[in-house]
This record gives structure tokens, C-alpha cells and sequence, in this order.
């Protein structure tokens, strides 16, 4: 039977060769960004595998915390003596001598027609077990591997581990990207596609080979090995191995069995965050927190360089405190110091990596970015004309890296924090990617400046605005005077306080609709647009000059022409009621809270498609 699994798998490799053909050609294209990403801001909390040398590690950090802690940890080193699970299914697919490496260029997102390894069959027709470990070929430990009964019960299921493990977050910034390994090895089930590097898919070496090529630059030997064997093959061929982790560097374990190995994306101390495949026997992406000494050491084939000096937002913190400032919708970027200039994509092209500028363009319908929020704090930003998203080259950290547009894969390169700036209606543009700022090069206000990745600065120079293309712009309702009462309640109506007549007179929510002086009139200007006036004081509903922010207040105010007193009046998600949006920001009146109470404020806030944001026009009889 031995021999027999060994032909099939011969088989499988030969039936994987064009599987890296076509994956050499896909890194010849440049860098590949998958059409998934995994968010990375939640650190896996699933059930895993950790060696007698991490349970010790885990028993010590819990020393200080309280007894019932260092009671499982207690447990967890019992549980170690007995455990007979191992630590990782062999990852290396047998290749001759001569085969193809991989291209040296960095990947880029293209689609991989790859060809699946059969899967194997018995004498009765049936399919082999998957439970025990897949191995391509007999592979043998590297110098100074021992593999011993003892080494091979090395290992524990732990539950609490992912909890211990995370006692110490990430407290300088990340390299981590999520999950962007390649669709078409994520997508295919485990150890059924050979990728180019001459490993099985979705194990820990294949996914380590790819964040090396692809964030690295650096192109593995094909057929490494399992990751148990990495540090002695790279000590062999001259890279350093030693127990010092750096970013970029790879965490190697020989546990006497098929280790492991893993991207280290961060180093705090004596602690490592590292992004791997497999752990757990998931086959699929993790990322946490571990103590250095978990690993045997660490690889340094060509580390990330790292730039303390360079000045980042915490993405994940600046993320959580920012959440939704602005709707969805159309809207032109443009330069918060000279409002003609915006952000361009060069001669409107529709080429992946086509360059992205400053350029006067704000009269352009041609230029128009359609703005998605994604959730968790993050906006994609799509050029309206291609389809195409605004995209941080080769998803680069460095200060001055190019920005771009890409086919949108959702990777971390291409999410956004769009971040209120200084207390205005302006905004910074933060990558998710490396935590830097949209910045105007140089702060040159000209047509084909470039635009860049930059430090944070809060200059000129990095705030922008988005002036929405008013599509729905367009008269919706006839002029008259009417009672606008809310859906929360339709007895509650717009309502100005104590029927002030007073510029700055508040505006909230009561029991008003026999109240002859709490009657608004409404007028289509003829741009798209409608101004609301509080019949009996003639002042002007109006958003207190910039309407930018969540929760920014409404008032009444002497006509004065300004966009602060023109509105868009929109049919609603809610049937027989409105949106009213205001012109100068693409927000709309919301009863605060939801709260269908009399006196509750009604401010302006982001487009949600609720009953607090939806008005009913009821017109006033005339006698």
C-alpha cells in the first residue's frame, strides 16, 4: 500500500505541473492582490496546537494573572505529557531538479486556470482516507532533526491559548495584510494544488513562500520542505537563522514532527504577531499574538525595512473611533485649499495601474469617485468610470509610495478611513494598508502633480472634501406650505422651539400639526433644489454652515443663499415619505436617536435608510 500511495502521489505531481506553469506565468503579471480579504483586525480565537515549549510559555505569562488562569495553564502542561496530535500535515510536492522557479517579479492580481490533483482511489474504487498526513514525497529531516516518540507527542489541543496568547495586542503598527493569498490556491480544497513554489496549497509553508514573495521581494527555492526543516536548509544555503524575530522574518518550529512556519507582520517586545495557514489543521488564514519562544528561531531571508521614524495612524484604533462619516454616493475629491483641483485618474484610463493625480477637474463628470462604506471604519473608493479602485501601490508601507487604480479585490491596499479633519468639512484620506495619509507631492497645487502615500501632517496638503454629484438633484414635490412629520411618529412634526423667530433657533421634533405658526414653505430654486422656510419667523431651515459632521445641528437662519439653505428632497426607503439631504453635505435630517419623543433634536447625520430619517410632506389647507 505504501508503494501504491506513493505512485498515486507521483501522479499528482505530474498532474500539478501545469498548475506551476500557469503559476509562474501569474507572477510574471506583477503582484496578486485575491478577490477576498479577510478582515485583520480580530485575532483568531479558534482552537489550536501549541508545543510543549509554547504551554510552558503560555504557564509563565499567566503567573501574575489570577488562579483560575494559571489552573488551565496548569492543565494545559498535564494535557502536553499525554497528547499525541502532531503539529502540521507535510506541505513539499516533489518537482525535478530542473523545474521553472519562480518568477522574480512581484505578483499582481490575475486569473489562474490551475489544474486539480485527482483525488487518489483505492483497489475497491473508493477515496484514500485524508486523515492522516498528505506528503508529495518521503521527505527527510534536515541537520539536526531527531525524530523521536517523545518529539512526536510534543503537542496539545488547548483552548485557551488564543485568549493568553492575545494578552498583549499589537502596540506599534502592523504589517499584516489579511488574508490575500491567491483565490485560486484559497478557493481549491487542501493539498490539491501544487503552487509555484513547488508546495501544497493552503498549508503553512505555501501561504509563508507567498507573503515572502509578494510583500518581501523574495522569490523561496522551489520544494523548501515542510516547515520543520526551514531552518536547517536556509542555515545550509547562508541566510540567517538566530531567535531574533524582525517583520518579514519567518518563524520556523521543529517539533520533531512536520513543524511549522509562519510571517511574522509585527514585533512588540518579546512578543510576535504573525500571519500563517494552517494553524489548527484549518488549512485556512490566522493571525495572533505568540511569545518569541515559541518558535525554534527565526529566518531572515530578506527582511522588511523598517521605518520607526515614519509617523502612522493605528489603523484598527483610528478605525473603531471614526466609524461612518460620510454616505455613500458619487462625489468629487477635491483639494480642501483650491476646490477646482481633485483627484484624477490620468487620462481617465481604465488600465490596472494607471497613475492617480491632482488635476482641475471638478466641472468633469469624468471624474467621479463612487464612495462604499465597508463597515468596521473602512470605505473602498471606486472610480465610477472603470469600475477601477483607488489602490496603494504593490500595497507598499513606505512614505512617497504611488497611488494607483486597480480591479478591486478588497485587500487592504484598497480600504480607506476617511477621517474628519480639524473640526471643518474636510477630511484626511487614510490607508488601511500602512496607516499614511493621501498627501498632494510636494504640496504643488498644479494639473498632473502627482498624488502619494504619506506621514500624517494635518498640512493643506492632505485635506480634501467631497462635494457629491447630486444625481437625485431633481423637483420632487410641488411648492406649498406644508406640516413635515416624522415616520417615527406621524402626530410629531418639525418644530421650531418656543416658534422663536430668532437667527440660530433650534429645531426638534413636537405635537405641532394644528399649530398655525409651525407651518413650513417649501420652493423648488430650479438647480435640483429646495429651500424650507419657517413660515412665521421667514427664517431659513439651515445646517449651521457645513453640515459635515454626524450629529452636526439644525436652526433656522436668515435667508442668505448659501448652499448651508438648499436641500434635496428624495423619495424614501419608507413608502409615502422623503429624505431631505442637504446640498452642502451628503447627509440628511435624522430625529437623533430615533427617539419619538416631543422636543427631541433633529440634527444631520449619514444616510441610513431608517424612520428617523424619512418625512412625510402633508400640505396645509388653505382657508
Amino acid at each position: 500500500m505504501k508503494m501504491r500511495k506513493h505512485e498515486l502521489r507521483k501522479q499528482a505531481y505530474l498532474a500539478g505541473l501545469a498548475t506551476v506553469t500557469v503559476g509562474a506565468l501569474a507572477l510574471s503579471s506583477g503582484y496578486v492582490q485575491a478577490d477576498q480579504q479577510t478582515a485583520g483586525t480580530n485575532l483568531s480565537d479558534k482552537v489550536g496546537l501549541v508545543t510543549k515549549q509554547e504551554a510552558s510559555e503560555v504557564s509563565d505569562v499567566q503567573t501574575s494573572q489570577e488562579d483560575v488562569n494559571a489552573q488551565t495553564s496548569s492543565e494545559n502542561q498535564e494535557q502536553a505529557q499525554n497528547s499525541s496530535d502532531q503539529a502540521e500535515s507535510p506541505e513539499q510536492a516533489q518537482s525535478p531538479s530542473n523545474q521553472a522557479s519562480p518568477s522574480e517579479e512581484n505578483v499582481r492580481q490575475e486569473e489562474v486556470n490551475s489544474e486539480k490533483v485527482s483525488e487518489t482511489a483505492n483497489e475497491d474504487g473508493q477515496s484514500e482516507s485524508k486523515a492522516g498526513p498528505k506528503q508529495a514525497v518521503s521527505v527527510k529531516p534536515g541537520v539536526g532533526q531527531k525524530v523521536s516518540q517523545d518529539d512526536e507527542n510534543s503537542t496539545v489541543k488547548r483552548t485557551s491559548v488564543a485568549t493568553v496568547a492575545e494578552r498583549k495586542t499589537a502596540n506599534t503598527v502592523s504589517a499584516a495584510r489579511g488574508d490575500d493569498y491567491p483565490a485560486y490556491l484559497k478557493n481549491a480544497a487542501p493539498d490539491s494544488v501544487i503552487d509555484p513554489w513547488r508546495l501544497y496549497n493552503r498549508e503553512c509553508t505555501s501561504f509563508t513562500a507567498w507573503r515572502l514573495q509578494s510583500v518581501n521581494g523574495f522569490t523561496i527555492p522551489g520544494a523548501y520542505g515542510n516547515g520543520g526543516q526551514w531552518g536547517y536548509r536556509a542555515r545550509r544555503e547562508g541566510y540567517r537563522v538566530d531567535n531574533n524575530p524582525a517583520i518579514g522574518s519567518v518563524g520556523w518550529l521543529d517539533d520533531g514532527s512536520y513543524g511549522h512556519v509562519a510571517w511574522i507582520s509585527n514585533v512588540m517586545g518579546d512578543n510576535v504577531e504573525i500571519e500563517e495557514y494552517n494553524y489548527g489543521y484549518t488549512h485556512n488564514y490566522h493571525r495572533r499574538v505568540a511569545h518569541k519562544s515559541a518558535f525554534t528561531g527565526y529566518i531572515h531571508f530578506k527582511d522588511l525595512a523598517t521605518t520607526t521614524d515614519v509617523k502612522r495612524y493605528n489603523v484598527g484604533i483610528l478605525a473603531a473611533q471614526t466609524d461612518k462619516t460620510i454616505s455613500d454616493g458619487d462625489y468629487h475629491i477635491v483639494l480642501a485649499a483650491n476646490p477646482k483641483y481633485g483627484v484624477d485618474v490620468e487620462n481617465g484610463s481604465s488600465k490596472n495601474g494607471t497613475n492617480v493625480q491632482l488635476y482641475q477637474n471638478t466641472e468633469k463628470d469624468s471624474q467621479i469617485f463612487s464612495v462604499g462604506y465597508l463597515g468596521n471604519g473602512y470605505y473602498k473608493l471606486i472610480f465610477k468610470a472603470t469600475g477601477k479602485a483607488l489602490d496603494v501601490s504593490k500595497g507598499s508601507r513606505d512614505n512617497k509610495t504611488n497611488v494607483q487604480t486597480w480591479d478591486y479585490t478588497g485587500v487592504s491596499a484598497q480600504q480607506w478611513i476617511i477621517k474628519q479633519s480639524d473640526g471643518s468639512n474636510t477630511y484626511e484620506i487614510i490607508s488601511q494598508n500602512g496607516g499614511l495619509a493621501l498627501d498632494v507631492s510636494n504640496g504643488i497645487i498644479a494639473n498632473n502633480n502627482n498624488l502619494q502615500m504619506y506621514s500624517p501632517n494635518r498640512t493643506a496638503s492632505q485635506k480634501f472634501m467631497f462635494i457629491a454629484v447630486d444625481s437625485d438633484a431633481k423637483q420632487t414635490i410641488e411648492d406649498g406650505d406644508y406640516h413635515i412629520v416624522s415616520a417615527l411618529d406621524e402626530n410629531l412634526a418639525l418644530d421650531v422651539e418656543n416658534e422663536s423667530q430668532k437667527d440660530g433657533a433650534n429645531i426638534q421634533i413636537y405635537p405641532n400639526l394644528a399649530n398655525s405658526k409651525e407651518i413650513f414653505t417649501v420652493k423648488y430654486l430650479n438647480n435640483g433644489y429646495y429651500s424650507i422656510t419657517h413660515k412665521y419667523s421667514g427664517k431659513m431651515v439651515d445646517d449651521n454652515g457645513n453640515g459635515a459632521f454626524n450629529g452636526n445641528n439644525i436652526s433656522t437662519i436668515t435667508p442668505n443663499g448659501s448652499e448651508s439653505q438648499q436641500w434635496i428632497i428624495k423619495a424614501s426607503a419608507v413608502k409615502g415619505f422623503f429624505e431631505i439631504i442637504s446640498k452642502h453635505k451628503d447627509k440628511v435630517l435624522d430625529v437623533a436617536g430615533g427617539i419619538a419623543k416631543p422636543r427631541t433634536n433633529v440634527q444631520l447625520y449619514v444616510r441610513n435608510g431608517s424612520k428617523s430619517q424619512a418625512w412625510k410632506f402633508v400640505p396645509v389647507k388653505k382657508d
